[in-house]
């Protein structure tokens, strides 16, 4: 395992007997298309150089229902 994944080191070793369990690697955001795709719709409503803090509760909510609908 990589030093830049010890958050995860113990949970291999935890969870082996009950199921396999798999890492995407770092920058391999091939291994990770869900949430890539999740982080795709999104930017259409707030481009990756703005804050997240500039968007208000009921645009993020907004945003959300558009995404689950």
């Amino acid at each position: 395992m990589r030093n830049n994944q010890a958050e995860f080191s113990t949970l291999h070793e935890t969870l082996k007997t009950m199921t396999d369990v798999y890492f995407a690697l770092p920058f391999a955001s091939y291994e990770r298309g869900t949430s890539e795709n999740q982080h795709k719709l999104i930017r259409r409503f707030i481009p990756k150089a703005q804050s997240i803090s500039s968007i208000s509760d009921r645009q993020i909510q907004r945003i959300q229902r558009w995404i689950n609908e």
